[in-house]
């Protein structure tokens, strides 16, 4: 089986929840899909594209979450922070990293609102477009494995970790956005 270090490609969560949160996020695919599919002829191009966008990127989210994606590269930060003995000093490679990924963020998003597309989108779309930022946010955090990050959702309430609550919240609101969508009066759905 293939690894890096100790990660494999398998669910990082294996317990119910975990197996959930992954259908979870291939249901959301699925529902995206479909409202894709449904509006398909009355719907203009930039619409079109953004509900193709957040079908893929949820889809792409739930894959992510099957395989543990971020687990690999974390494992892989782990093995390179290891290899050049520097493990006790990760902090700082990880704020960096997440800078980095904060500036791209920025710029991303200054890039974006230049372009017509994107107040178009965002007048029509905003709560979908808050879902997968939201979403991405999450992946992104975890990847990074900041400890305190990491210590939060590890953290149970009640029973029930708050990892669970956190990302399962996001992939409902998005689903109960998206059902909304789909049974929306076709003057209303865009």
């Amino acid at each position: 089986m293939f690894t890096i270090g100790h990660w494999q490609p398998k669910i990082g969560d294996p317990s119910f929840v975990g197996w959930f949160t992954v259908v979870s996020y291939y249901l959301c695919a699925t529902l995206g899909l479909a409202h894709l599919l449904q509006g398909r002829a009355r719907i203009d191009r930039v619409d079109a594209r953004f509900r193709t966008s957040l079908t893929g990127i949820v889809a792409v989210l739930g894959i992510t979450k099957h395989f543990n994606l971020p687990g690999a590269v974390t494992e892989v930060g782990r093995i390179v922070a290891n290899s050049i003995s520097g493990y006790e000093f990760r902090r700082w490679p990880q704020a960096v990293v997440l800078i980095l990924i904060t500036i791209s963020v920025i710029l991303v998003v200054r890039w974006a609102t230049r372009h017509p597309w994107f107040s178009e989108i965002w007048k029509r779309r905003a709560p979908e477009m808050i879902c997968l930022a939201y979403l991405c946010g999450l992946v992104v955090l975890r990847a990074v494995s900041l400890h305190q990050v990491g210590a939060l959702l590890g953290a149970e309430v009640f029973g029930v970790r708050v990892n669970w609550i956190v990302e399962l919240s996001g992939i409902y609101s998005l689903m109960v956005i998206v059902v909304i969508r789909i049974l929306a009066p076709p003057e209303r759905a865009r």
